[in-house]
């Protein structure tokens, strides 16, 4: 139970600061980050934590997890698009979704760097 607490934990803590950020208004003209680059940066943050989660913590992964993480970081992507559409001053866009794929897809590959993808036979 714990270990799973310590696995999944920070996917969910990280998942609720998603929800949190993307249930406010957007700030105004003012923003100096593009929109791109933190859609990037959460989902690679995501996609990290969720491979992690995955693969159960251990050094080795398949490419089988690799890739059930950043599509259940992706999916997580499209839904809080979608969320967005009912949040004043926000819209939902495929284009940030197809970010939110890039991220996860980016921070899986982070968590597998220096760690080898194992075919399971």
């Amino acid at each position: 139970m714990l270990r799973a607490l310590g696995l999944w934990g920070p996917v969910a803590a990280w998942m609720s600061v998603i929800f949190f950020v993307s249930a406010r208004p957007l700030p105004g003209p003012a923003q100096r980050v593009p929109d791109w680059t933190t859609h990037v940066a959460a989902y690679a943050v995501l996609g990290l934590l969720m491979t992690r989660a995955v693969s159960g913590g251990r050094p080795l992964i398949t490419a089988r997890e690799a890739l059930l993480a950043a599509t259940l970081s992706t999916a997580y992507g499209v839904s809080d698009e979608i969320h967005q559409a009912f949040v004043p001053e926000r819209n939902p866009d495929v284009r940030d979704a197809v970010w939110d794929l890039v991220g996860s897809a980016l921070g899986a590959a982070f968590y597998r760097q220096g760690r080898p993808i194992i075919q399971r036979r």
